[in-house]
């Protein structure tokens, strides 16, 4: 919905499309970097991190008017949502171990894929009956500072030097 809602606060059409695209192509270096990132300081920080950009930029988008603004909103946004891509498999992999690793990763994607297809429903049926995006935009916000507010229960994983190691396995 990035394009209509940019539409229907003024910005053109087309430019609105490449802010689209910009999202996309601004993940790629949030996988690189985060994925690196989470490396040397755990993946529940660099989750903690991209969340908090991905919060920051939900409530950006609602006061952002102008091109540049927009500009900020697809770089950090897309940063962000590329960093928590690369960084969940680790995470799963720091929390869970090795042992059904897979079946993990499968539910995570699952559910991530599940959401994604839903969301855009939901914000599209409460603009046909709204006539606008604001109220679908908060709900997106208030689901993110959920994840946030979630991802900082977390369990700390153990370092691998305080993890028992079962030689026999």
């Amino acid at each position: 919905h990035l394009v209509p809602y940019l539409t229907d606060i003024g910005i053109d059409k087309t430019i609105s499309a490449v802010f689209l695209g910009l999202i996309g192509g601004s993940s790629v270096p949030g996988r690189l970097i985060m994925g690196f990132i989470s490396d040397k300081i755990g993946g529940k920080k660099a989750l903690i991190i991209c969340i908090a950009g991905q919060v920051l930029c939900m409530f950006w988008l609602q006061v952002a008017r102008c091109p540049w603004t927009i500009y900020v909103f697809a770089v950090i946004f897309g940063f962000s949502y590329g960093g928590w891509v690369a960084v969940l498999p680790f995470l799963a992999g720091e929390i869970f171990g090795l042992r059904s690793l897979g079946l993990i990763i499968g539910l995570i994607t699952f559910s991530a894929t599940f959401g994604g297809a839903l969301g855009p429903v939901f914000a599209g049926y409460i603009y046909d009956i709204s006539s606008c995006y604001k109220t679908a935009l908060i709900g997106g916000a208030m689901i993110t500072m959920l994840a946030f507010v979630f991802a900082l229960l977390l369990k700390t994983p153990l370092k691998k030097s305080d993890q028992k190691v079962n030689r026999y396995v």
